[in-house]
């Protein structure tokens, strides 16, 4: 019964949200304001991917202020999120009529997401015990933490409007971010636990949306990409991050979504609008799952290649690079600040993973990062 309640649950909130990020990333007016129409291509996959860029880079703000919202007063969050429930149920309504009007790889998308999220659900319940609500990862994966409730008890309690200290043992709010927590809040009215499950599996398959959307910028073919598709969605690694709802999937998928907004910016003769896409991307997938920091290299590479192979002169390289490099920078900044702020006057000290990992002090201690690396080096 649990199994079937998930799933459906799956489902539902699959089309739910795909039908609103596919309607954000193609609406005129949004497509205007980000100067993207002149960047749209008469490929049916690259203008999927500018959709897929837009879309989730709007969609995860909207989560971002949902959680800020409701932070600040319990009951205005509830208006948020029955607003966007209403606005997605209309939206999902009419994916009949949207759908009809777009190309063929719109639908092979949506079908590939939730034929991949129903198939590792599958998998995850399959000879799994018959009683209400259980939720098989709690035992399928015995040796992992559980990060991966943190985000449903946070959401929970700002819905509640409850205090948010204490929080989890001696862990705090400002120690995990909180984008995962603002995607759930919006898009459910109860805090059922199906609710969470469903919404955090969709989120975390995200990674799907990025890695189609990086692939079409990079030039995969169709062919190649069914095939790198086959590979990552038969991976155990990818499959247990995916239904594990710890959320390093879903910052996977914003950090993918920020490399081919990045690439589309400085390979092609795209506007500043990508830079902007760029950094508010790779914000979200730091709000997602501070992991994604050990990634930033790949900036580089990307970075290399798409400038060996631009198509633009570096005569207009001052106003590309400079004033992108801004745009890219101060995206990027709106989203880290605020959640700084976040950390170090509403909830600090915040930086608990970082003397965890960096320095070894697992235990919670308010002081600062360099006092506990001094500490270790003294030794």
């Amino acid at each position: 019964m649990s199994a079937l309640l998930c799933e459906s649950l799956f489902t539902f909130y699959a089309f739910l949200i795909l039908s609103t990020v596919l309607w954000i990333g193609s609406h005129r007016s949004l497509r205007k304001l980000f100067k993207l129409n002149e960047s749209e291509s008469k490929e049916p996959s690259e203008d999927l991917a500018l959709t897929l860029i837009l879309g989730l880079s709007i969609l995860g703000a909207a989560g971002y202020i949902v959680f800020w919202i409701y932070l600040i007063n319990a009951s205005a969050g509830r208006v948020a999120s029955y607003a966007t429930l209403a606005f997605t149920l209309y939206r999902l309504a009419h994916l009949k009529t949207f759908l009809s009007q777009k190309p063929s790889i719109y639908r092979y998308l949506m079908v590939l997401f939730v034929a991949t999220g129903l198939f590792y659900l599958a998998a995850l319940y399959m000879l799994s015990p018959s009683h209400y609500l259980s939720f098989p990862e709690s035992y399928r994966f015995r040796d992992l933490p559980g990060d991966n409730e943190l985000q449903k008890l946070l959401g929970s309690m700002l819905r509640k409007g409850s205090p948010i200290h204490p929080f989890y043992g001696d862990w705090l709010v400002s120690d995990r971010p909180p984008l995962l927590t603002g995607l759930y809040l919006m898009f459910s009215w109860d805090n059922q636990p199906l609710f969470y499950r469903a919404i955090a599996v969709v989120s975390q398959l995200f990674w799907l949306l990025g890695l189609f959307a990086f692939s079409t910028v990079w030039g995969t073919s169709k062919h190649a990409f069914r095939f790198i598709i086959l590979g990552l969605v038969l991976n155990g690694f990818v499959m247990l991050n995916s239904v594990y709802t710890w959320p390093k999937m879903l910052a996977a998928g914003y950090f993918l979504l920020s490399l081919a907004a990045f690439r589309l910016w400085l390979a092609k003769r795209k506007g500043i609008a990508f830079a902007v896409l760029c950094g508010s991307c790779l914000g979200l997938a730091s709000l997602s799952h501070a992991g994604v920091v050990f990634s930033m290299p790949v900036f580089l590479a990307v970075g290399i290649d798409a400038l060996k192979n631009r198509d633009w002169t570096w005569t207009d390289s001052w106003r590309r690079l400079g004033l992108g490099s801004i745009a890219l920078v101060v995206s990027l900044a709106l989203f880290l600040i605020s959640w700084k702020f976040f950390q170090v006057e509403i909830d600090p000290p915040g930086d608990r993973l970082l003397k965890w990992h960096l320095a070894g002090q697992e235990n919670f201690t308010f002081d600062s990062l360099s006092m506990v690396i001094k500490r270790l080096m003294n030794r």
